[in-house]
């Protein structure tokens, strides 16, 4: 807790900007004359921050860390109405601060509710006022929320509050508010009431005309006392000032303006002025933020946040420097406004890893550091910097700079970098702009942490035997592009061909040998036919113990200049010649599988291809009667032969399955119609030295056989 109150806290100075400290002000001071400067120190310590934090007026809080400070307040003092009562007692001497005396003397009720609007919108974000003034001393105050932002009841409160003390600050009575609406009742808008007392600025002539009277008369009583012409000076006074006063009412006088010390001016000035560049500020991490967010591409990231930090922070030169993936070097130099020194900066490179025998470059020392830096002078830094970081900064003509870490979790991830030089225009660069940089560099490192992630999840999808092999391309490129739609349950109806391949009475082989003997004669097997059905352009969509399902689409079949059909018998065909041609390597690796034969079923039809399951599991893989078919064909087929059905050589055409012989029609499991069936031997095909599959298959099938499943 004690780093934590160190640093101020990481929810106190990374969160959600949308209240500012200056209206937090107040409510920390009431709070301090309630329960004296020690209580405030452990208020801040119960929040886990620091007082410096909880009274900067520039910083900026979120909704949830202001419901924090007013329930921590409620539990130190027992009162559940201290956020109001702050409010009621926001005119006090000590409360609002040096800008009581201020608005005393300009302005007047009327006056501070008029710019009440520009006042709190500079201290909220995404709040609106809209106030009407009906008849002398009564307006109606509406206040109301943009799309997104976000209140609470007691906010709420602590606004009525306000509004009932503001007469008090001119030395009249409290206002009173009705609040008929209100955003926490389901209204869309807090609409607030507000009455009060004005004083007719005759009152002011008439209590002076009172007292001249009075003193007159008194005078004349005296006549003859020494001290009646004193009195009638005094009298006299008396009335001017009563006159000069009423002239100016309840709205201040153009004397009290000019009687104001030029300190107090100066104090409201630099107070507009640093609300105006904190909310410019807000405005530019604001759309840093945005061209971060949805981002997953790390080019199109790194460019929007580098035209970000240009046009809405105008900083004319910024710099992004990347830790080198797998190296431990920064480099990979994204930079806009260089000109010619962008030719340098594209081959800039800092070792990361410090060598025992000599110092650390600069950028490497900022990055390592993992704090921002602001350089206001480069000259002063030349009996510190080594060499090349002199004279890279000469180079750049770099005259002061802010460089900032880009950490993403606990790893650096690279530096941004702005700097000016000396025909640059504009205002030098502050601690504030190294502040800022330290904002934008940790939302910057989490979400090129959230595009390396996803870049690294798709490569493992593609690496992964199931995306490479197992998917049709069509779906591994839907995943490239959007991984999230591409893996959601449903599918699509398309015509391909099916062909089912099945080791005959593997049951019986199975029983004589182990599991690991099995095992491996599986593999042997796989590792004869996934090289081929790859070759074809199949694709594997399951395996049912030693049976394959392939499926052959039209798109490869398009590529490949063949029917899907065709291509499916072509691997039908090389999956037995290479059996044939690789008995002795099965006989060594997999004795048990030496004589194993596989029969071939193949089908064209309509199927649904897409994922299937649930959420928590689910499977790639096509349904459909089709497959149905194919599986029935299947427990028909011979051992070491293929078999066609006739929908199958009637897709594939005239020319499509030279040697295709009819053997037999069969009512099929399951079917009510019959089912005609065609065979494809070797023989037939060897015959025909123009086919595709005798072409293109043998130097797959005499391949040597790769097994390793030992």
């Amino acid at each position: 807790m004690a780093g934590e109150r160190e640093h101020g806290g990481e929810r106190w100075l990374h969160c959600e900007p949308e209240i500012s400290g200056a209206l937090l002000q107040p409510l920390l001071r009431f709070y301090r004359q309630q329960l004296g400067a020690e209580a405030s120190q452990d208020l801040a310590d119960a929040l886990g921050t620091s007082l410096s934090v909880l009274e900067d007026p520039d910083r900026w809080y979120s909704v949830e860390l202001f419901r924090e400070l007013y329930e921590a307040m409620v539990q130190a003092t027992g009162d559940p109405n201290i956020v109001y009562k702050a409010g009621r007692a926001i005119t006090q001497p000590g409360v609002m601060g040096p800008q009581r005396s201020i608005l005393r003397a300009l302005l007047s009720v009327r006056g501070v509710l008029g710019n009440w609007s520009g006042l709190d919108q500079s201290l909220r974000r995404g709040a609106s006022w809209n106030v009407q003034f009906k008849a002398l001393g009564t307006a109606v105050a509406t206040f109301g929320l943009e799309e997104g932002a976000r209140d609470d009841i007691e906010l709420c409160r602590h606004r009525r509050g306000i509004l009932e003390s503001i007469p008090e600050l001119f030395d009249l009575p409290p206002s009173d508010v009705i609040h008929p609406e209100c955003i926490h009742r389901g209204d869309s808008h807090c609409v607030y009431e507000v009455r009060w007392l004005e004083r007719p600025n005759i009152l002011r002539t008439a209590i002076g005309m009172t007292i001249l009277s009075s003193v007159g008369a008194l005078a004349l009583y005296l006549q003859d006392s020494p001290y009646s012409l004193l009195l009638t000076g005094s009298a006299v006074a008396m009335f001017f000032v009563s006159f000069i006063s009423s002239l100016a009412g309840p709205r201040g006088t153009v004397g009290q303006a000019e009687s104001l010390s030029e300190r107090h001016v100066a104090e409201l000035r630099d107070l507009l002025d640093r609300n105006r560049r904190r909310v410019q500020e807000l405005q530019a991490v604001g759309s840093v933020a945005t061209a971060t967010r949805g981002r997953l591409n790390e080019d199109g990231l790194l460019s929007a946040v580098l035209e970000a930090l240009r046009t809405h922070l105008g900083y004319s030169r910024v710099m992004l420097l990347l830790v080198m993936p797998g190296q431990k070097v920064l480099g990979g130099v994204r930079a806009r406004g260089f000109g010619k020194s962008a030719d340098l900066l594209g081959s800039l490179e800092v070792e990361l890893q410090v060598r025992e025998e000599e110092p650390a470059r600069l950028f490497s020392q900022i990055l390592l550091s993992g704090q921002p830096i602001l350089v206001r002078d480069v000259t002063a830094l030349k009996s510190v910097l080594q060499e090349e970081d002199l004279s890279l900064l000469s180079r750049l003509g770099s005259t002061s700079f802010v460089a900032s870490p880009v950490i993403g979790g606990s790893e650096p991830l690279g530096l941004i970098y702005v700097d000016r030089t000396n025909n640059e225009e504009g205002d030098s660069l502050t601690l504030r702009d190294a502040e800022l940089l330290g904002n934008i560099g940790a939302t910057l490192g989490a979400a090129l942490s959230n595009s390396r992630l996803f870049s690294r999840v798709q490569e493992e999808l593609l690496i992964n035997r199931k995306f490479r092999h197992y998917l049709p391309p069509h779906v591994v490129d839907e995943i490239r592009v959007d991984p999230q739609a591409a893996l959601q349950l449903g599918g699509q109806e398309e015509e391909l061909a099916i062909m089912l391949a099945d080791i005959a009475d593997f049951t019986t082989i199975a029983e004589r040998l182990s599991a690991m003997e099995v095992v491996k004669g599986l593999n042997t097997w796989f590792g004869i036919a996934d090289p081929l059905i790859a070759q074809c352009g199949g694709i594997v969509d399951k395996r049912m113990g030693d049976g394959i399902l392939i499926v052959f689409r039209p798109e490869e079949g398009d590529r490949l200049g063949r029917h899907p059909v065709e291509r499916a018998a072509a691997a039908a065909v090389g999956m037995r010649r290479a059996l044939s041609m690789k008995r002795d390597e099965i006989e060594k690796d997999a004795p048990g599988f030496a004589d194993m034969k596989v029969r071939y079923a193949i089908h064209y039809g309509r199927v649904t291809m897409g994922n299937f399951g649930s959420d928590h599991k689910m499977e790639y893989t096509v349904i459909g009667a089709a497959v149905n078919t194919c599986a029935r064909l299947e427990e028909l087929t011979p051992a070491g032969e293929i078999w066609v059905t006739g929908e199958a050589v009637q897709a594939a055409g005239d020319e499509g399955l030279y040697g295709a012989e009819f053997e037999d029609e069969f009512v099929l499991r399951g079917h009510e119609r019959v089912t005609e069936v065609f065979s494809i031997s070797i023989e037939s095909q060897a015959s025909n030295t123009g086919t595709w599959s005798l072409a293109e298959i043998p130097a797959v099938a005499a391949a040597p056989l790769r097994n390793d499943a030992g």
